[in-house]
């Protein structure tokens, strides 16, 4: 492979690595800080974002950016896999919850992959990791 094409792919996949890191300790430390037990009407809310589930989601994105990041930098095919299955898991659950929210005849704008602005973030954040 030629050099110049071989540095734009590791330097594109350094960036993915360290937005994953970064936003997942951004995402952890904001739902940390705003943190409730409590929550009205608890139905209608996104699990994923709340309590203690969004503070274990942001420590395994964390760690799987880190994995990214060794497998890029050491050229390890198994580093890499952490990513993909969190990547995968995290869009199940976007589509879990979007079949979910039809079946409770939801408003439209909250279901994600009938708002195509929202389909837009949601791809942006399975594929930076927050």
């Amino acid at each position: 492979m030629e050099h110049y094409l071989r540095f734009y792919i590791k330097f594109h996949s350094y960036i993915i690595a360290i937005a994953t890191i970064l936003g997942s300790v951004f995402m952890a430390v904001v739902l940390y800080q705003t943190t409730e037990f409590h929550y009205p009407l608890e139905e209608f809310y996104d699990y994923r974002f709340m309590g203690s589930t969004g503070i274990l989601f942001g420590i395994i994105w964390f760690a799987v950016g880190v994995s990214l990041f060794y497998g890029i930098f050491k050229e390890v095919k198994k580093c890499l896999y952490p990513f993909v299955v969190m990547f995968m898991f995290e869009l199940f659950l976007v589509i879990l919850r979007d079949i979910v929210m039809i079946w409770q005849n939801q408003r439209w704008y909250n279901i994600v992959f009938v708002n195509p602005a929202a389909v837009i973030c949601a791809l942006c954040k399975c594929l930076l990791g927050f």
